[in-house]
């Protein structure tokens, strides 16, 4: 099953919106990074894309014509708004609101001492992997400390620093799915098979995970401080709101989704019914929503309600009837989901009030 089976094929549209990057350089590196994508992503994570470039001036605000399941400016990081990302942004705002995008700062690019093709493939593999950068993976945390904590779905990031050619183009190292834990692929920890460990960081790479209390980075130990500078600029850009977002939303309680492993052949209700850290996960991410939502409607909660939910949450633990009419202690099929988004709700506020 690939990570992103609603989007197992995407069009990726690089737009060049500086005048240091010709057309034919813009070809040739669309070209050998689609290379990448088809020969070398593809086959490790199960999710492939058709990359299309086109150079333009984002004065006038006019549409890119074509088909977007994910929008890269190419440009400075300069306020200049017919070729700086500044303006690419209010561009985008305009003209893509609902399509994932991400930048590639020349200039950071070059600060940080890689060229700017390398870049470009380590956005394109990661909006391919995450466009919404909301993925991540459970596992315990670094450093030995105690407890499980979530770990960004980055593809690119834990091996920021290794290259490789294809033809005349740098494109980016990638960490396969056993970096992360995941079945599947190659088995290999990372495209290059460099040394690195299951969470670990190359050099001069990092990765980012969220507990409780926020999202923290760990840096290989020859990221230097101009690097870390020039990261943070490249950042804003490259996960930019999105991440933002999903971490805004998500603490307080540590809520965080993983993907979860299936063979795709349960349906939702069996699923929910019959693994209960799936089933948990989605109570924890529908009870937060509603806890927002009831928050900003002044509603308060009772301990009749959470006493209620408990019932309900326990019932939800028998197995499901395999018919439309189920026995004595068994809950229907059809009363299943009704019940989670209620006693889930409710038991998360509980959760996240303190209560």
């Amino acid at each position: 099953m690939s990570i992103n089976s609603m989007r197992a094929s995407m069009d990726l549209t690089i737009v060049n919106v500086s005048t240091r990057i010709s057309d034919s350089d813009l070809k040739t590196a669309v070209t050998a990074i689609s290379r990448q994508v088809m020969d070398h992503f593809a086959p490790e994570w199960g999710v492939t894309g058709q990359l299309h470039g086109v150079t333009t001036s984002l004065e006038g605000k006019v549409p890119i014509q074509g088909n977007h399941s994910a929008i890269i400016y190419l440009g400075d990081s300069s306020q200049d708004p017919t070729t700086g990302v500044q303006g690419a942004l209010g561009y985008h705002t305009t003209n893509f609101a609902d399509v994932p995008y991400g930048f590639v700062y020349l200039d950071v690019s070059q600060a940080y001492g890689e060229s700017w093709t390398c870049t470009l493939s380590h956005e394109v593999l990661e909006l391919l992997a995450d466009p919404d950068a909301m993925m991540t993976v459970t596992a315990p945390a670094p450093g030995h400390a105690p407890g499980s904590v979530y770990y960004d779905l980055e593809v690119c990031d834990p091996t920021q620093g290794d290259s490789y050619p294809i033809d005349t183009v740098e494109v980016s190292n990638f960490v396969g799915r056993s970096y992360f834990g995941l079945s599947g692929g190659s088995g290999k920890s990372n495209y290059l098979s460099l040394a690195l460990e299951p969470f670990g960081v190359r050099p001069g790479g990092y990765f980012q995970f969220e507990d409780g209390s926020g999202a923290h980075q760990i840096h290989g130990d020859k990221v230097t401080r101009k690097a870390l500078a020039a990261k943070r600029i490249m950042e804003t850009g490259r996960r930019n709101e999105r991440r933002a977002t999903r971490i805004n939303q998500r603490r307080g309680n540590g809520s965080m989704l993983a993907p979860y492993k299936t063979d795709g052949n349960a349906g939702i209700r069996v699923a929910l019914a019959t693994d209960p850290v799936l089933r948990r996960k989605v109570h924890q991410a529908m009870g937060l929503a509603a806890y927002n939502i009831i928050k900003d409607a002044g509603i308060s909660i009772s301990a009749a309600d959470i006493a209620d939910a408990q019932g309900d949450l326990t019932a939800l633990t028998v197995p499901l009837a395999s018919t439309r009419t189920a026995p004595a202690g068994e809950v229907r099929m059809d009363t299943t989901t009704d019940i989670a988004s209620i006693a889930s709700s409710v038991a998360t506020i509980a959760v996240v009030t303190g209560f």
